[in-house]
């Protein structure tokens, strides 16, 4: 009689004995969330938070923090990482001098957090889900893109990333105002599907077969909760470009939606890290 194969997560790969690839996917996911995480504790541009970024995962290497996480899951996956990135943020920020000797020493003889203080966690939350919002309307937008739909994405970003009116909108792409209706409205729907798979194709990589659905439900319910706490899904996403890039003069903003009818614009309209779909 034959069992069938047991599938580990991709945690429990990293912990045991990765590929390139499962710590490449590891890094994919989270490098956007901990930098944002980074930009709002202290980090004074991207290149800092890069930095903050780049030590988390060379500590959470180096000191084997995943292969304890996984042996004594006594928390979330975010909580370990919100942890090391906020240890390593608030290091730089008190003695940069110290910086290197404080980290290493702390990640061996601390014990792994089994939770965090309420703004600690809400702010690594809200990182992680704008950075998995951006991260979906880029995909929506290669999609698009890949169909000849420039109009749906010049017009799901002016309405939903830059807040113009329809009018507004219509007026500088040169479109009919009903076009324009038709059009956010079929991006909007077609974003709010893949926002759904996207959750649950990271939280597939991350749970267990057996905890996906209760897993998924969970996460999909905060993130819904999220959302309704920051003015709903426009709201949540106009915030999180202006996070990523919150120095934007009106002329760079026009020149996103100025670009040629139907080329890929992912590096002068919409600009975000990679998803696995």
């Amino acid at each position: 009689m034959t069992f069938p194969e047991t599938r580990l997560t991709l945690i429990q790969r990293l912990a045991s004995g990765p590929t390139e690839e499962d710590w490449h996917q590891f890094v994919r996911d989270y490098w956007g969330p901990i930098r944002r995480f980074a930009l709002r504790h202290g980090a004074r541009n991207v290149a800092e938070a890069d930095e903050v970024v780049a030590e988390t995962f060379e500590t959470l290497w180096e000191a084997k923090l995943l292969v304890r996480w996984v042996a004594n899951r006594a928390a979330r996956l975010r909580t370990l990482l919100c942890a090391v990135a906020w240890r390593i943020a608030t290091t730089r920020l008190r003695a940069e001098a110290r910086h290197q000797q404080a980290i290493r020493q702390w990640a061996q003889q601390a014990a792994l957090p089994e939770s965090l203080a309420p703004d600690q966690a809400d702010l690594f939350y809200r990182a992680w889900a704008e950075d998995l919002l951006q991260k979906t309307v880029e995909l929506v937008a290669r999609e698009y893109y890949q169909r000849n739909g420039g109009d749906h994405v010049r017009v799901l970003y002016s309405r939903l990333c830059e807040g113009l009116s329809v009018a507004e909108t219509a007026r500088l792409l040169e479109l009919n105002y009903s076009e324009v209706v038709l059009y956010y409205r079929h991006a909007r729907q077609r974003l709010s599907e893949r926002i759904q798979q996207v959750l649950r194709n990271h939280v597939l990589r991350y749970c267990a077969a057996e905890e996906v659905q209760s897993e998924f439900d969970e996460e999909w319910q905060r993130l819904a909760d999220f959302l309704e706490r920051h003015g709903g899904l426009e709201e949540a996403v106009r915030a999180a470009y202006e996070a990523w890039n919150p120095i934007r003069s009106a002329d760079e903003r026009q020149a996103k939606l100025a670009g040629p009818s139907d080329a890929p614009k992912t590096s002068t309209q919409i600009t975000g890290g990679p998803v696995a779909t």
